[in-house]
């Protein structure tokens, strides 16, 4: 977990995904802003791969931290 959730607060997720280097991997870089301000920054990286689907939980134990989620999304080139 990049931040702990408190009621009322209002939390943007950005995440964006490079493409694929010489190795065949990729770097995730994941953004939490809390109130319009940047909180926390995690970059990761991992075999470069097409995505079939992306998992956001709101929830930690089987129990859900704060209400529902709204998605918005681009979707980038496909690699040929």
């Amino acid at each position: 977990m990049l931040c702990s959730p408190t009621l009322g607060t209002r939390y943007d997720i950005d995440a964006s995904f490079s493409d694929a280097d010489a190795d065949d991997m990729m770097t995730a870089t994941i953004n939490v802003y809390v109130d319009g301000q940047r909180q926390a920054t995690r970059s990761v990286r991992s075999v470069a791969m097409t995505f079939k689907r992306i998992n956001v939980y709101n929830y930690d134990s089987g129990e859900a931290s704060i209400g529902g989620i709204e998605v918005e999304y681009d979707v980038g080139a496909t690699a040929s």
